[in-house]
């Protein structure tokens, strides 16, 4: 079994990418830890320690929007919405930083 280690990345499609280009070795894993019965349900336990389901509600119009975001950016929805919340938290940030900059 190869192991892989995940990378920090930039965005969700350059995750994608990450995941497709490994697919092979990923695959093999797969059935060796399925032979093994070392294979879990859930993913990397460390993925899902980072990582927190909620639940919320968007207008229509607002979901479709995001729909088309992610449709131009060739990933999911939810993966869409993730990389959104992101870039926004990212902008407060900066924001934040620039006033502390300037006082």
């Amino acid at each position: 079994m190869k192991r892989l280690e995940i990378p920090e990345f930039a965005s969700e499609a350059e995750e994608a990418q990450w995941w497709y280009d490994n697919r092979e070795v990923l695959g093999q894993n797969f059935r060796d830890a399925l032979k093994k019965g070392t294979i879990h349900h859930g993913g990397p336990a460390a993925i899902l320690r980072e990582t927190q389901l909620v639940t919320v509600r968007l207008a229509n119009r607002d979901l479709d929007r995001v729909e088309q975001v992610a449709k131009e950016r060739g990933i999911g929805d939810h993966a869409c919405i993730a990389e959104l919340l992101r870039e926004a938290l990212d902008r407060e940030d900066a924001k934040k930083a620039k006033k502390r900059k300037s006082a």
